[in-house]
């Protein structure tokens, strides 16, 4: 008598349609899975940018004024910003230091009060004395999304998004000095706004929030300050961005702490490493002097973006997407 055996199994041909199955839904879930998290990671850049927004307003609240966008002492003797009546005694001074940018005085309103100890502010901020100091990485800084080093070189540039020309077609001189190349800084994806004019040439006449030596109180913000911008992302990939300040001694020394909106966000036709920018494919989060936060699309008017990043230039705005 014969017993029947049935053999149960794929055949190759089985196996390899199953493998193609498989491969087909992995396609059609995996961009799925990268938008849920570069949303996850959006609304965690929206929410440091929203700390920021509440540690500038505690500074307003305590000082009566916003953080100087950066401090830069013209003599010697000349008493900081936010430090009436102390003599500024660093031997070593010169013409654009000490530096310091807004960021660091809003460190004690983002609990990192330690941190901002162990800062001597009558000195440079490219002393030797900061060096582990400048490279503390401050997680409220950090956009998700940009994949750039969370310490970086001060003076790293990216040459393709060099800013080589003026309006006139001439080149900008900068003091590139060899002693500062391997100076390293933490980064920071968010930028206070100068405005909507170009900042070399213009360091004490930025038309927004932060620029040399400022002093703005809320009540100057005459524009309203919902229709205000006070700080945008910048991304790293384009160079180096940082919370310490700005250090002349290098390229683009100045936008390393501030940016402008002569460019729309994340363009790429003629972009510039002082525009705002953000590893989001849709725009750049930006946060108005009201604390509220917005992502700024990259297809928003022009007209509208510039009007936005001045603090009173009587412009009506009517849309702001």
């Amino acid at each position: 008598m014969k017993v029947s055996r049935n053999h149960f199994g794929f055949t190759l041909v089985e196996l390899l349609v199953v493998i193609a199955i498989i491969g087909i839904l992995v396609g059609l879930l995996l961009p799925a899975v990268q938008q849920v998290r570069e949303a996850a990671r959006r609304t965690e850049c929206s929410n440091n940018i929203r700390q920021i927004g509440l540690a500038l307003h505690m500074h307003h609240d305590t000082l009566r004024r916003l953080p100087t966008g950066w401090e830069v002492y013209d003599d010697i003797m000349s008493p900081g910003p936010g430090f009436p009546g102390m003599p500024f005694d660093d031997d070593d001074h010169e013409e654009g230091l000490p530096g310091w940018g807004w960021a660091t005085k809003v460190l004690p309103y983002l609990e990192q009060g330690n941190l901002y100890k162990e800062f001597d502010f009558s000195l440079d901020a490219d002393n030797e004395e900061f060096e582990e100091t400048r490279e503390h990485v401050i997680a409220t800084f950090l956009c998700p999304s940009d994949p750039s080093p969370e310490v970086m070189l001060w003076d790293w540039l990216d040459e393709e998004f060099e800013h080589d020309h003026d309006d006139g077609g001439e080149p900008f001189m900068h003091d590139t000095e060899p002693h500062h190349e391997d100076l390293m800084v933490s980064r920071c994806n968010y930028s206070g706004v100068f405005g909507s004019i170009e900042i070399e040439g213009n360091e004490r006449n930025g038309n927004g929030l932060f620029f040399e030596n400022s002093n703005v109180r809320f009540r100057d913000i005459t524009d309203g300050l919902s229709n205000t911008l006070m700080c945008g992302e910048r991304l790293a990939t384009r160079g180096t961005v940082t919370w310490v300040g700005a250090d002349p001694h290098i390229e683009e020394g100045a936008a390393r702490i501030v940016g402008v909106t002569d460019h729309l966000p994340n363009n790429r036709d003629h972009a510039h490493f002082e525009d705002f920018a953000s590893a989001h494919t849709v725009g750049a989060m930006f946060l108005s002097a009201d604390g509220s936060v917005r992502l700024l699309p990259n297809f928003i008017d022009e007209e509208v973006y510039r009007g936005l990043s001045t603090r009173s230039g009587q412009e009506v705005i009517s849309v702001w997407e």
